[in-house]
């Protein structure tokens, strides 16, 4: 794609520089020169100015008109924005399907026209001519989940981009260094929503989101009924490759901070086993059988290194910005320096630390932490050496797991507090219809993903409000189960149409309302959790701030998880 798009830049380049004068050799110059560095952009949708403005300009459908290399204010050019949409043309591609949005549960289906459609679409409306509703991923961006006004005290709605920002924080409060036989079960958590060695390692998992949540959810933000809401058409939108740049981005100074967490040879069940177990290609692909063993040095089929002993990129190769692949992406400029790709990866954990805590500051600002339970009686288990607990405050969140296949195509889990929106986990998926042979074999399984979807700060804080709960004396069981009486669910499809809903048990009694029970081959599981939160002692913050120009902000750490209530049972067709 990238080579694609640069000779292309360089043929434009030549083409609007060939006739011109050597009084324009200046010109031709920096005509050619830019086409040469041109390179496939990033949009950073985790920036700020996404909370407050939405979608950025450059992204919208306008005429841009520009001047051409030559005599000044003599030559101009006007094209529509190529970044709003993909233009097919006379020819449609071959295996594009009209997509019916349907299911039991949905009363009005909508149609994706995809065998119809001419380009691709952002928010359409469901017709054969359709209109783009960029008013709504506005709203989504700067309106998307509630939180609580300190002044007022109440709930009001801001930016989906501040959750999205948020995900991405928490990615860098892995553990900075674990046994050595636990670091490839830490990439499998962080790498992928089926998360594979969960089922038979023993370690405990983070219960940090993977780099893929705040992935899908961006899909079906920007795509409603449109081409990114469904991995058969996602590609021909360009915002698919900004965005997909900004998430290697991310991996990049991901990767550079946990350096050492990697697939390698698979992953071992626990620090006592002496070979480790190989991941798999579950269903295959078009090139590998089900249940291949796969590892770092692997074949990634089409993808040529160009070399002539080893044609094909595998896992390894790709790892950092070194060698043929090439990626830059410019500093993360902070208040207490600039994190720079090109420095020497952290070396030790304190490095790791100093450089976690800083980007997680970066993408968002770190919780308030209130106090909401009453002093823990005993230690908290697996509390990281050189790290203290946060004395009475615990972190709430649900753990998802979610059926693929269970609406024909993309959805959402949604958890709500007095009618506004928490928090969201997404469920990017293919169709029935999908020629995707994998993707079918998956459907048929059942395969379920996981992630998890905190429950706010300020969430927890007003129910105990509401409940008038004495903290003093709170449990966290206790909380938990007031937690469970004042949340809702929902699953949702790509424009937010309720599938179904979850009728809780409140009291020992179920809520009665209509609507038939979902399949309970699709409902998804959902358990709250919490955890503490773990900070260094003041000896290791001595250790982490020694060579810095600013003290700085702190890593975070999570420990001593907790299972409380399952919720399950009650899902109704909406």
């Amino acid at each position: 794609m990238e080579q694609s798009i640069s000779a292309a830049a360089v043929r434009r380049a030549h083409r609007w520089t060939r006739n011109l004068g050597d009084e324009f050799e200046h010109d031709k110059k920096k005509w050619k020169a830019a086409a040469v560095a041109l390179r496939l952009p990033y949009w950073d949708w985790t920036d700020k100015n996404t909370e407050d403005f939405g979608l950025p300009d450059v992204l919208r459908p306008q005429s841009f008109t520009f001047e051409l290399p030559g005599p000044p204010k003599t030559n101009y050019s006007t094209i529509e924005n190529p970044l709003a949409g993909f233009e097919f043309g006379s020819h449609i591609p071959d295996g594009f399907s009209n997509k019916l949005w349907a299911s039991p549960v949905i009363q009005a289906p909508a149609v994706s026209y995809n065998e119809d459609w001419r380009r691709t679409y952002r928010w359409p409306t469901s017709k054969v001519n359709p209109t783009e509703d960029y008013l709504k991923i506005q709203e989504i961006l700067k309106n998307g989940v509630a939180k609580k006004d300190k002044k007022t005290g109440k709930f009001v709605i801001v930016g989906a981009t501040a959750w999205l920002r948020e995900k991405v924080a928490l990615l860098f409060t892995f553990p900075t260094t674990v046994d050595e036989k636990q670091r490839s079960f830490i990439w499998d958590e962080f790498s992928n929503t089926t998360f594979q060695s969960e089922k038979k390692a023993k370690w405990q998992a983070q219960n940090i989101d993977s780099i893929e949540t705040p992935h899908n959810i961006l899909h079906l933000l920007m795509g409603g009924y449109g081409a990114m809401s469904d991995n058969d058409y996602a590609a021909y939108d360009p915002v698919f490759w900004l965005h997909h740049a900004n998430i290697d981005r991310i991996l990049s100074f991901w990767e550079h901070v946990y350096n050492e967490y990697w697939m390698g040879e698979g992953y071992y069940i626990d620090a006592d086993a002496s070979s480790p177990i190989p991941f798999t290609e579950k269903d295959g692909t078009w090139d590998i059988d089900d249940n291949t063993p796969i590892n770092e040095n692997s074949e990634l089929k089409p993808f040529r290194t160009g070399g002539a002993k080893r044609p094909y990129w595998n896992p390894k190769d790709t790892r950092f910005n070194e060698g043929r692949k090439g990626y830059t992406y410019p500093d993360i400029e902070t208040d207490w320096g600039n994190i720079s790709l090109q420095d020497k990866r952290p070396e030790n954990p304190e490095q790791r630390g100093r450089l976690a805590a800083i980007l997680l500051t970066h993408f968002h600002p770190t919780p308030s932490r209130p106090k909401i339970i009453r002093p823990a009686l005993e230690s908290p288990i697996g509390l990281p050496e050189g790290y203290e607990p946060v004395d009475r405050y615990r972190r709430f969140t649900v753990l998802v797991r979610a059926v693929g296949h269970a609406f024909d195509g993309s959805y959402s889990i949604q958890l709500s507090y007095k009618g506004s929106t928490i928090g969201i986990f997404t469920v990017l998926f293919r169709g029935k219809d999908s020629q995707c042979a994998a993707c079918r074999v998956r459907s048929n399984t059942g395969r379920r993903v996981r992630g998890l979807i905190e429950i706010p700060d300020d969430v927890v804080l007003d129910i105990i409000e509401d409940a008038k709960l004495d903290v003093k004396h709170l449990t966290s069981d206790d909380l938990s189960n007031e937690i469970l009486k004042c949340i809702s669910a929902d699953l949702v499809g790509p424009t937010g149409v309720v599938l179904a809903v979850l009728q809780l048990k409140t009291n020992g009694d179920s809520i009665q309302e209509s609507g038939s029970t979902l399949d309970q081959s699709i409902i998804p599981h959902l358990q709250l959790l919490s955890a503490r939160i773990a900070t260094p002692v003041p000896a290791l913050v001595s250790q982490l701030t020694a060579n810095a120009p600013e003290p700085g902000p702190t890593p975070i750490q999570f420990c001593d998880w907790k299972e409380h209530v399952s919720f399950d049972d009650g899902w109704k067709r909406a």
